[in-house]
């Protein structure tokens, strides 16, 4: 009776200690999700636009990232506005090479090409440093920002001296200005 009685506690100690020992007993639990509001940043920050013009364009261009569903704050949401700047102006000054080419184009629209087209890759440069920037001294990145637009001007220049008021290419260094301007915008709230 001995025996079987310390059989009986043998197994019932194993059968504890495998139990108490399973990978699922004490297992981690899922850290329960807080789902958050997607585009919540993304629409803090547009929302304090002075205008609405330029809240849907601060909305608009932000969401059209797939980073900005979980975008948390300020720093991330620069993130994005540079990389999607740098798509923009990117495709802006080839689309301007191209036309530069063009035999079709006007010259003196060829003549804005030639004084824009060096405009584009010095402001991409700028916006390149903004994210390590940010990192190591925010008003540096702002800086970044700033000098990305004031790379632009020679640009706005060329158009205003040859008297271009309107089109196309206008129109597409407008809207990569708005890109870089919303870089600015968002790096002046970083500290």
């Amino acid at each position: 009776m001995a025996s079987e009685r310390n059989k009986l506690t043998c197994v019932t100690v194993l059968m504890a200690f495998f139990f108490f020992n399973s990978p699922t007993t004490f297992a981690a639990k899922p850290a329960r999700m807080v789902p958050t509001e997607p585009y919540k940043a993304v629409t803090e920050f547009c929302n304090k636009r002075s205008t609405s013009e330029d809240r849907e364009f601060c909305i608009k261009v932000l969401k059209s990232h797939p980073n900005s569903t979980s975008a948390k704050d300020n720093p991330s949401l620069l993130i994005i506005a540079v990389d999607l700047g740098i798509q923009n102006l990117t495709t802006t000054e080839v689309y301007m090479a191209n036309l530069s080419k063009d035999k079709a184009t006007n010259a003196t629209l060829v003549l804005v090409l030639k004084e824009c087209i060096p405009c584009y890759p010095a402001s991409i440069g700028q916006l390149r440093f903004i994210p390590a920037d940010m990192a190591a001294d925010p008003p540096l990145a702002s800086y970044d920002a700033l000098m990305a637009s004031d790379a632009l001007i020679s640009c706005d220049n060329s158009f205003n001296a040859r008297k271009i008021a309107d089109g196309p290419v206008l129109s597409r260094h407008k809207i990569a200005k708005a890109y870089v301007q919303l870089c600015v915008d968002i790096s002046m709230t970083i500290h």
